[in-house]
């Protein structure tokens, strides 16, 4: 980043002067609720609470929980160094990654006209490399308890042996083994047997498929016998197939893709805080962007803060802490954070508002309009409650006309009337829920009792002699039923919740 480098003495002078409205009596006693209404004032709006928090917390603490604006000085040059810090480290990284990239890309077109492949789609030259194989909890042998086991690979009509091993139930071979290979069809078949006799200890079989990555892959597999039954113990095997160069290296350069992105999205986020922790600060900012136009605290904020404010043509003029006796202000502080159910909830328009508005009457008293309060959520739930009981209409005529229920009938007629007469209590709820309740009852001993046969082609009782199709349908549509008298139970206990009706006593 190439912006100026302030000293850690410049940087506290310059934020001395952006506290000079605070206080001189909060200097020594800086709550968290008067250092963020302060923030809130000095940056326009809400100030972010992510950064905040995170620097209140860093901040040594008196024993009633207060603080110093000269702590709050402190941990801010801490907090800007680091996030500095990160970025450069950040842009550094992507240097490195991009370097890389271009010489994968490089390496890729050379690649690229070298490489021939066959009719398998794998290329000449083709390799399986198997490493690191190790045994756990083998079964020891039924002739020799103390046999030393090996392992026997077996690829494409290749065959290679590990060294027997002393370890009789955990065995390991530091070993490594390449096969050619030219169709990969074949499975990798690993046997661990006995050095003496040549018992069979185990088995396992793998896939080449699962190496279609071309990437290093580590396992653990379960071995069976020779008849394929599981048998005691596993082996582990370090596997890498690479059946084209050309398409390992495009995965390669897709890795440094992903690392730039993901690097690019760090320093953006890096940025962002940078920016958040600096944005009270104009005098911060003048200095560390010199010629820019940086961007004053707005007098207007309706979109967040609800709240219009005239420009003030005598804005305070900023002091510094010595000469605070001579141009005492009254000072308006914001409210205790315990009015508030979560202190993180600070930068919600409602503690902005209340303390804009104790701002407003210290610097320009001036009438406050505010924005119509949002519709209540009982609107909402009756809406949606009324759009699925329209559904629940439907679906119940539907069913009807081969399912006598006109229980499903009743339930909507009484909703609609009670809706439509605005005698829609919460006791009236109740009773529509608890007759859903018995239709959903009514629906599952359906369901199990007739489904079947109603579902069956064939004809008889039940009033099986209709068309097969029509009786499927509707054994679906008492499913779907089932499902829309769930959500209908649901959205009723939301209009119960924030009925305005009165209760029935």
């Amino acid at each position: 980043m190439n912006t100026p480098k302030l000293t850690n003495e410049e940087r506290e002078r310059l934020l001395k002067q952006e506290f000079a409205q605070l206080p001189s009596e909060q200097w020594g006693k800086l709550t968290s609720e008067s250092l963020f209404g302060y923030l809130d004032m000095k940056t326009g709006r809400p100030f972010d609470m992510s950064v905040g928090i995170q620097v209140w917390e860093q901040m040594h603490k008196n024993p009633d929980e207060t603080s110093t604006v000269d702590e709050f000085i402190r941990v801010y040059i801490q907090a800007e160094d680091i996030l500095r810090s990160k970025i450069q480290n950040a842009d550094n990284n992507l240097v490195d990654y991009h370097a890389k990239r271009k010489e994968a890309m490089m390496k890729l077109e050379e690649i690229k006209q070298a490489e021939v492949v066959n009719l398998y789609g794998v290329m000449e030259g083709s390799t399986l490399t198997v490493a690191d194989i190790s045994c756990h909890n083998l079964r020891q042998s039924s002739f020799n308890q103390r046999a030393m086991p090996l392992v026997s690979l077996e690829c494409e009509g290749q065959h290679f042996d590990t060294s027997p091993s002393t370890n009789f139930q955990n065995p390991a071979w530091p070993e490594v083994f390449v096969f050619q290979i030219s169709s990969g069809i074949d499975d990798l078949k690993a046997k661990v047997l006995t050095s003496e006799r040549q018992e069979l200890l185990g088995q396992s079989s793998v896939k080449l498929g699962i190496l279609r990555d071309q990437q290093k892959l580590e396992e653990w597999f379960d071995l069976v016998d020779q008849n394929g039954v599981p048998t005691r113990g596993r082996i582990r095997l370090t596997l890498q197939w690479v059946y084209s160069k050309a398409k390992y290296m495009g995965e390669i350069i897709k890795k440094w893709d992903q690392h730039i992105k993901l690097q690019d999205e760090e320093k953006q986020e890096y940025k962002r805080d940078l920016e958040a922790l600096q944005e009270p600060f104009y005098l911060i900012q003048e200095a560390y962007y010199p010629g820019q136009a940086i961007k004053r605290p707005p007098t207007i904020q309706p979109s967040r803060m609800q709240t219009q404010y005239p420009a003030q043509e005598n804005p305070p003029q900023q002091i510094m802490p010595d000469q605070m006796q001579q141009q005492q202000q009254p000072y308006f502080p914001p409210p205790p954070m315990n009015e508030y159910p979560n202190p993180m909830y600070h930068n919600q328009v409602s503690k902005g508002d209340e303390y804009y508005n104790n701002l407003t009457n210290h610097f320009a008293p001036m009438a406050v309009s505010r924005a119509p309060e949002p519709p209540e959520p009982a609107e909402k739930w009756q809406r949606i409650t009324n759009a699925t009981m329209i559904f629940y209409v439907l679906v119940a005529v539907t069913i009807n006309l081969l399912r006598a229920d006109f229980l499903d009938l009743v339930v909507p007629s009484l909703y609609f009337l009670g809706h439509f007469m605005e005698k829609l209590s919460r006791m009236n709820v109740v009773v529509i829920c608890g007759l859903i309740l018995l239709t959903v009852i009514s629906d599952f001993l359906w369901l199990y009792l007739f489904a079947e046969q109603w579902w069956s082609v064939e004809t008889g009782r039940y009033m099986l002699d209709h068309n097969p199709l029509l009786r499927k349908i509707i054994v679906v549509l008492s499913v779907v039923f089932l499902f829309s008298k769930g959500w209908a139970l649901y959205s009723l206990a939301h209009v119960r919740r924030n009925s305005n009706y009165p209760r029935i006593q």
